[in-house]
């Protein structure tokens, strides 16, 4: 009987004590339309922060999106033309502190902070045409960024991650629109 109890509370812990791995739902690289541009030298200038002696959530968002913006702008622009110059440049990400709220649920047994964050970043694209003239299309975003003091390392990382890609996608679909105006024709080739 004693044998029947032991291995019957071994079999509860092993089944009850199991480990669930956790997948980096961000880890799949997100695909943007590539644009081919008419120019012979594109020039991108990323403004790089130092993330030091930040908190170390406003760090990780700033670096994260500092990454995801140079690797969209490094996936997005294809230089096919041979004439014509380009710079790309990105100007942030800034990150203000918006909000805190303390939310108090059930007494004291539930209190965690939330901190919402404004994330904002600056993208200008200028054509300087071998005429002399130039264009120049400029884009601001901004997103609010949510965490909880009571949310787990991992699950900061992914709502940062996944709302900088809300953020990047919106400056992906403004660009997308800008270059499609008529001013801009002769500088974008059509596939």
């Amino acid at each position: 009987m004693k044998y029947k109890i032991v291995s019957l509370l071994i079999f509860f812990f092993s089944v009850g004590c199991t480990q669930h791995n956790l997948q980096n739902e961000s880890s799949s690289l997100i695909y943007y339309k590539s644009i081919d541009l008419n120019v012979k030298e594109l020039k991108i200038e990323l403004q790089e922060d130092l993330f030091k002696g930040l908190d170390e959530d406003i760090a990780f968002a700033k670096k994260e999106t500092y990454l995801k913006l140079k690797e969209w702008s490094n996936q997005k622009f294809r230089v096919l033309g041979n004439k014509n110059k380009a710079i790309l440049k990105v100007i942030g990400p800034e990150m203000i502190l918006k909000k805190k709220k303390e939310k108090l649920i059930l007494k004291k047994i539930l209190l965690y902070n939330e901190k919402i964050y404004l994330i904002t970043t600056k993208v200008l694209l200028s054509f300087i045409m071998s005429e002399g003239n130039s264009k120049k299309i400029e884009i601001s975003s901004r997103i609010d960024l949510s965490l909880k003091d009571n949310m787990s390392l991992n699950n900061r990382e992914i709502v940062i991650q996944k709302t900088i890609e809300k953020l990047i996608s919106a400056i992906d679909l403004e660009i997308n629109k800008m270059l499609e105006k008529n001013e801009f024709i002769e500088l974008v080739i059509k596939k």
